[in-house]
């Protein structure tokens, strides 16, 4: 498959949400001193009552969880986007390694739901960003519009975690299903990880 150009999601593609977020109620717990139930109980909560496709809203969260425990709001918004550390820990073992190889003979860019600060900012602190050329990073509040994906080039191949929006997908944009072992995968093309993929695209015509 020649001169395509390759948008990877972000969540469970590239980076390990379910990780990542282990990871800062773990140090929110070593910052301070708190009941891990109690902490883990309001995260989950939190997000269960997310109503929106766009996602968390990390300074809204971090102001409630702030108020719910007496903490800082601005030390948890830090904790929640500048640890380094935590990005990489979260950030997939086959990513950079295939980033790397595919750069070499493809455009590559993003295609992702959520909020625009908060996605890129995962992108920069896992030092991938660069792989990615700027005019093909698509972040969206709601990527499942049709409006959406009007504007995503037409020989853009989709790398997406989530079988629902494969399925919405439709020519001439082309898809590939990873599934990470959540769910089994019933599209033509699918892959168990992103290892998988550099052979799968020599294959494609």
């Amino acid at each position: 498959m020649n001169n395509s150009i390759l948008l990877f999601d972000i969540d469970y593609t590239l980076f390990n949400t379910d990780i990542f977020r282990n990871k800062i109620i773990e140090e929110t717990l070593s910052q301070f001193k708190l009941d891990e139930k109690r902490v883990r109980q309001f995260y989950f909560e939190y997000e269960r009552n997310i109503n929106t496709p766009v996602g968390i809203n990390i300074k809204h969260f971090t102001e409630q969880i702030g108020k719910e425990f007496n903490l800082s709001p601005e030390l948890l918004f830090s904790i929640m986007m500048e640890r380094k550390r935590l990005y990489l820990e979260s950030l997939y073992p086959d990513t950079i390694s295939t980033l790397t190889l595919l750069s070499k003979e493809y455009t590559l860019g993003i295609f992702s739901q959520g909020y625009r600060s908060f996605q890129e900012n995962k992108l920069k602190q896992c030092g991938i960003i660069s792989y990615f050329k700027q005019e093909y990073i698509f972040i969206f509040p709601d990527k499942t519009l049709d409006s959406v994906l009007k504007t995503l080039p037409e020989n853009a191949l989709i790398i997406e975690d989530k079988l629902s929006v494969v399925q919405l997908i439709k020519s001439p944009l082309r898809t590939i299903h990873i599934n990470r072992g959540k769910i089994k995968s019933t599209h033509s093309l699918s892959i168990n990880n992103l290892v998988e993929l550099p052979p799968l695209l020599k294959r494609l015509p």
